[in-house]
């Protein structure tokens, strides 16, 4: 779920965690639209709404990300 082989490596899961935790380390987020769309921009890549979620899922089961606030944040 996490790498898939067949998949180009900004497709996966891993990539879009890494994208997104390093763009929430110098801002939060109360919308992952908005989140998403800036993922989108920075990194030139398109990233399923989807893969996005799974991403910060992942993030924050491995506590890396937290909701404070009603806003996400790095920890």
């Amino acid at each position: 779920m996490l790498i898939d082989r067949d998949s180009k490596p900004e497709d996966t899961v891993l990539y879009i965690a890494s994208c997104a935790l390093d763009i929430l380390k110098h801002n939060q987020y109360n919308d992952v639209k908005e989140l998403r769309q800036e993922i989108q921009t920075k990194y030139k890549i398109e990233a399923p709404y989807k893969t996005v979620m799974t991403s910060l899922n992942f993030l924050y089961l491995v506590d890396k990300v937290a909701i404070k606030d009603k806003r996400l944040i790095c920890i």
